[in-house]
């Protein structure tokens, strides 16, 4: 479990599988991802089974510190070797959390978690180009954009690009660097 100041980021359990399937398929979130058709609790089950059983990935549930689920975040593609990974599947799905610091909390948990703790040397993402909210957000941590993938998804009837951002350990750990400022302004760390 990873815990921060007003969250902490913990496995995920069977009782989460509805409220999971409820966030995807909100509208707000649901038009972020690149799923394309509506997700039930039972293609959810399915859906976090495998993704459990994958030694290369690790989902967490963003939770309040008195256990409230309100998100999911995680790590996808785990690569030891080349010491990398996508971290994805982020939403704050509880909407009375969003925009209030929790989002900004549960990143800088998971970069943390990356760069910290597994010693990984570079986080990498992708984001649907329509969702400037999102990049600007990733932004806000020195990520650099490293291009863009045209055409890439297919998604309401349209192809759509896909922005690929990445962070760096080197940039994450210098002493200045906007992750570590928000991590001392956020978690209190160093």
């Amino acid at each position: 479990m990873l815990i921060g100041k007003n969250i902490k980021l913990r496995g995920v359990k069977d009782s989460d599988i509805p409220k999971m399937a409820e966030w995807r398929n909100s509208p707000d979130i649901y038009s972020s991802f690149y799923e394309y058709e509506p997700i039930s609790d039972i293609s959810q089950r399915r859906w976090l089974e495998k993704h459990l059983n994958d030694p290369t990935e690790k989902l967490f549930i963003i939770s309040t510190l008195d256990g409230k689920p309100i998100g999911t975040v995680g790590l996808i593609d785990i690569d030891l070797r080349n010491r990398k990974t996508e971290s994805g599947r982020f939403l704050i799905g509880e909407k009375d959390y969003q925009n209030k610091g929790y989002g900004m909390e549960a990143r800088m948990l998971i970069l943390e978690y990356a760069f910290e703790y597994m010693n990984l040397n570079k986080v990498y993402g992708e984001i649907l180009a329509t969702n400037n909210k999102v990049i600007e957000f990733h932004k806000k941590f020195g990520v650099t954009v490293e291009g863009v993938l045209r055409q890439h998804i297919y998604k309401g009837g349209k192809y759509l690009d896909v922005v690929i951002i990445a962070l760096l350990r080197k940039k994450y750990l210098a002493k200045n660097s906007p992750a570590m400022k928000i991590k001392q302004r956020i978690l209190g760390g160093t």
